[in-house]
């Protein structure tokens, strides 16, 4: 991928892909992140005299203009976090816009063209600008028209936060940087044995924990009681054990709700009707002695059920002393993850709000929009 700090910005305009999806509830925005996420790339491309087109979706109006889901709503917000004066363009056209100003385009998903990758919509966004910049890392497991046909219509590069979040996400499975640890948890092993197996090759030590831990367990025949496990992968659970055995790491105790009761209990004396919900003291001890040994850690999903306050404090616990080990190279994403672990994401070294995309990454290590990026057009 080409270097957006070699490129000539003077003059030029830029269409920058974003991600301001952000959450609402009531018409107020519960999450700033995405917004100031994107700053230092607005900051950098002002700087150097570009002309700032920005373009992004919101939630999913399926091809169709829905009122609901027009940025329009924006305008105020960005206007007042970048200190700038935003046009809002209602068509895929440009307003006159002065020195300084940023134009706000309306949402990419109001036309079908967009999730079908199509060409022609990707040509009627290339032609209002001279130079394209994804800095939405978040939207690039997608093969959208303003993601990937984009790049083979104008010289392309990624934005300052889309290469902090890869150069992190590289950093975490760098070969000469060991040993290196992850904790992979949340509710479905289904889902993640992909991850799984990419992570294992990686990493010296894997744990795994959250109820996804239930299903490992109970295919090495400790009895689960009334505990979430996934019957149908016991089998494939039970094999990937076996073969890399050396390398993980599984609760050896755990919180249980027991007849509306937090208990806790090893994992070989689960009493009747009990329901694993996080992971034991006992555990949790185990994982940070490991875990001091580490370089690096990468951590996705939730060691239990964070929603309920007796069964959130492992994942507390645990980030709490991740945040303390100056030397631990600690790198944490996804949605639930990042809920779990509370103001202590503060202290780690880095903390993605890529959601999908930071998992589907995990899987493949690449994803659509590096992948079109890497092939885009010479300047």
């Amino acid at each position: 991928m080409k270097d957006l700090k070699n490129a000539y910005l003077l003059g030029q305009r830029v269409l920058l892909r974003v991600d301001l999806n952000v959450p609402l509830h009531a018409g107020k925005v519960l999450d700033f992140s995405r917004i100031t996420n994107i700053q230092p790339t607005i900051d950098f491309l002002k700087k150097n005299g570009a002309q700032i087109i920005l373009a992004s979706h919101f939630g999913r109006p399926k091809g169709f203009v829905d009122p609901i889901y027009s940025l329009e709503f924006l305008v105020p917000i960005l206007k007042e976090i970048y200190g700038e004066e935003i046009l809002f363009s209602k068509t895929p056209s440009l307003p006159a816009a002065k020195k300084g100003e940023i134009v706000l385009l309306e949402n990419l998903r109001f036309n079908a063209g967009e999730e079908a990758n199509d060409i022609e919509f990707a040509k009627k966004l290339a032609g209002l600008a001279d130079i394209y910049v994804n800095d939405a890392f978040s939207c690039s497991h997608r093969e959208h028209a303003s993601i990937c046909a984009i790049t083979q219509l104008l010289p392309s590069y990624p934005g300052l936060a889309f290469e902090s979040e890869l150069n992190s996400l590289k950093a975490s499975i760098d070969p000469s940087a060991s040993p290196k640890i992850a904790i992979i948890a949340g509710l479905k092993v289904s889902s993640k044995f992909k991850v799984l197996a990419s992570l294992v090759d990686t990493s010296d030590h894997l744990i795994i924990g959250g109820a996804m831990a239930n299903t490992f367990l109970q295919a090495l025949g400790f009895n689960m009681q009334a505990s979430f496990v996934e019957t149908d992968f016991l089998e494939q659970a039970l094999q990937f054990y076996n073969l890399h055995k050396d390398k993980i790491i599984l609760p050896i105790d755990l919180v249980c709700d027991v007849h509306g009761t937090a208990q806790e209990h090893d994992v070989e004396f689960l009493p009747e009707g009990a329901r694993a919900l996080d992971v034991g003291p006992k555990s949790i001890a185990m994982f940070i002695a490991k875990i001091k040994h580490s370089r690096i850690l990468l951590w996705n999903g939730p060691l239990g059920y964070y929603e309920d306050e007796k069964f959130a404090q492992a994942s507390l616990h645990l980030a709490e002393a991740i945040g303390n080990m100056p030397n631990l190279r600690s790198i944490a994403g996804g949605g639930d993850t990042i809920a779990s672990i509370g103001k202590f994401g503060d202290k780690f070294s880095y903390v993605s709000t890529s959601g999908g995309a930071f998992l589907e990454w995990l899987e493949d290590f690449d994803l659509p929009g590096i992948r079109c990026l890497r092939g885009a057009l010479p300047k």
